[in-house]
């Protein structure tokens, strides 16, 4: 299941219909479109954290919400090595629910990028973080975040 709401409506959601279930959240939390919400402002959490919190047994995987979404249509090339394909960044805290997710990135032509747990790297997606909303490629995209590249 995909969540592309904005933010401040993910307590809308049924919490029940998603448990059990591998849930993508495309969701960046803007304070000027949700509202405040002090717990993310004072950076205590993620707005990630806040959505698997409310749809609790859902597998939560943070993917998809640094890329605009028109070069999602425009960049994927399955054809490229992975370190030369755009990076789509994933975080969660379920390690099976990440590969799961990285597979599906990966079909469609991107190179999955594990920025870490909810938490850490929930945080390395925000909004104005180094890898928001820029075209890098799996290997530039290692790179900025000090990771070492998978071959």
């Amino acid at each position: 299941m995909l969540i592309a709401i904005p933010f401040g409506r993910y307590q809308t959601l049924p919490a029940k219909a998603f448990g059990g279930k591998i849930v993508i959240d495309t969701g960046n939390y803007y304070p000027n479109r949700d509202g405040r919400i002090p717990e993310l402002d004072g950076g205590q959490t993620t707005s990630s954290e806040l959505m698997s919190a409310h749809l609790q047994g859902a597998r939560l995987v943070k993917a998809f919400n640094t890329i605009y979404y028109v070069h999602l249509a425009e960049q994927g090339d399955a054809n490229l090595p992975f370190e030369d394909r755009r990076a789509i960044f994933i975080a969660g805290d379920d390690s099976q629910a990440k590969e799961i997710v990285a597979e599906l990135i990966g079909e469609i032509g991107f190179a999955a990028v594990d920025t870490g747990p909810l938490h850490d790297g929930g945080k390395r997606q925000q909004p104005e973080s180094v890898i928001y909303n820029r075209n890098l490629t799996a290997r530039e995209a290692r790179e900025t975040l000090g990771q070492t590249p998978e071959y």
